[in-house]
């Protein structure tokens, strides 16, 4: 039974990222409710005492932050703004925060038409792999108004080590495409023949 007291936040994606990321904000004290379409990942999160909903949207009136850790701008649209999606239940105080990968101009557009609900979204995407997923130290990049960056703090140190504001939404977007082309450029380097 969830603490009326405890923030709730619905988690959308438990992939390899996003299933330790949920697990973090767990142990951060966190109320998290999370759906994904694999039923494995969703029983992985129950036995971690986490809650999961196959319709995020029998949680949406009362949640505090929405994240969503989904492989593309695309899905997270789609989530929030297709046919099946969510964002018209969600309260206007409600932040939503993006933290997979995604194109900074699509994000932009996301937070236009989200904002036509009374909504907000920042953007959070992260860097550092499984391994410190599972360890909390995960370094996340943020885009979006300074005071909702400050709202969604909390929630991001529970997952990573390092939170840099990078300046308007899309930022963080765009400051992670830079950060992997940065890292394939010297992967490149390193394995040039230098003989």
């Amino acid at each position: 039974m969830a603490n009326p007291t405890q923030t709730i936040v619905a988690f959308i994606g438990l992939g390899v990222m996003g299933l330790p990321m949920a697990k973090r904000l767990l142990a951060g004290g966190f109320d998290v409710v999370a759906t994904d379409l694999s039923a494995d990942a969703m029983e992985a999160f129950v036995e971690a005492d986490g809650r999961t909903a196959k319709n995020i949207v029998e949680v949406a009136p009362v949640t505090d932050f929405v994240i969503t850790m989904l492989p593309n701008g695309q899905i997270v649209r789609d989530a929030l703004l297709g046919d099946m999606g969510f964002a018209m239940s969600l309260r206007t105080d409600t932040l939503i925060i993006a933290m997979s990968s995604s194109a900074p101009l699509e994000t932009r557009g996301l937070r236009e038409d989200l904002k036509i609900l009374g909504l907000d979204l920042i953007d959070a995407p992260v860097s550092g792999g499984a391994r410190r997923a599972e360890d909390g130290s995960l370094a996340i990049m943020v885009g979006g108004a300074p005071a909702m960056i400050e709202k969604a703090r909390p929630l991001l140190k529970a997952m990573g080590s390092t939170v840099t504001a990078t300046g308007e939404i899309g930022s963080g977007h765009a400051a992670k495409a830079l950060n992997n082309y940065v890292s394939a450029a010297g992967l490149q380097a390193a394995c040039e023949d230098r003989s």
